[in-house]
């Protein structure tokens, strides 16, 4: 199935994908604060934890700006494998 521009944007401005995409905002914002209390407030520096508090809030806000491109890209990179 490929999408067209017209049904992406709708997607986009659906109301469903408006809520999701803002739980994916707040996530990576709860990221940013669990980095900060982390290692500003508590005073650690576990590479890996802050490492993963990174991936996971970049991860969010990846997924919310994916164009139609993008997707279309990772779609003809899956079916090639």
């Amino acid at each position: 199935m490929k999408l067209t521009p017209e049904e992406f944007a709708r997607w986009r401005e659906s109301p469903t994908t408006e809520w999701f995409m803002a739980q994916l905002k707040a996530g990576a914002e709860q990221k940013k604060q669990a980095w900060i209390t982390e290692s500003w407030i508590g005073g650690k520096c576990d590479p890996l934890v802050l490492h993963a508090h990174r991936e996971r809030a970049d991860a969010y806000i990846n997924v919310t700006e994916l164009t139609l491109d993008d997707l279309i890209a990772i779609q003809t990179a899956s079916e090639a494998e």
